[in-house]
């Protein structure tokens, strides 16, 4: 934890604000899914991680929102967007325990 705080994060701060330009890049979507991490207590105890578990949405990293990952509402996988299909259609979503692999590659041949 001491190489995290007194080493890691200043030396990222420093580093990052020669890079201004890096902050807009990635995160095409607005809503995460966090599952936290850098534990200050062991990560057997996550309500002590330095970046906690949970969605973000919208962006907002002020606000993370508790989850329940074994709620099959809580949690889906969309996958309009990706090289997979569902059997019940596209625009579903369905939970990761409740998911299907069916590939629906397009793309060019490998």
């Amino acid at each position: 934890v001491a190489i995290v705080e007194q080493v890691y994060l200043p030396d990222l701060l420093a580093i990052a604000s020669f890079y201004p330009e890096w902050f807009g890049v990635g995160g095409g979507l607005s809503n995460y899914l966090a599952y936290g991490d850098l534990p200050t207590r062991g990560y057997d105890q996550p309500d002590y991680f330095k970046f906690p578990r949970g969605a973000i949405l919208d962006r907002n990293l002020d606000e993370v929102h508790e989850i329940d990952g074994r709620d099959t509402e809580e949690i889906k996988e969309y996958i309009a967007h990706s090289w997979y299909a569902y059997q019940g259609g596209d625009e579903q979503g369905l939970h990761p325990f409740d998911g299907e692999t069916e590939l629906n590659y397009t793309g060019p041949k490998p």
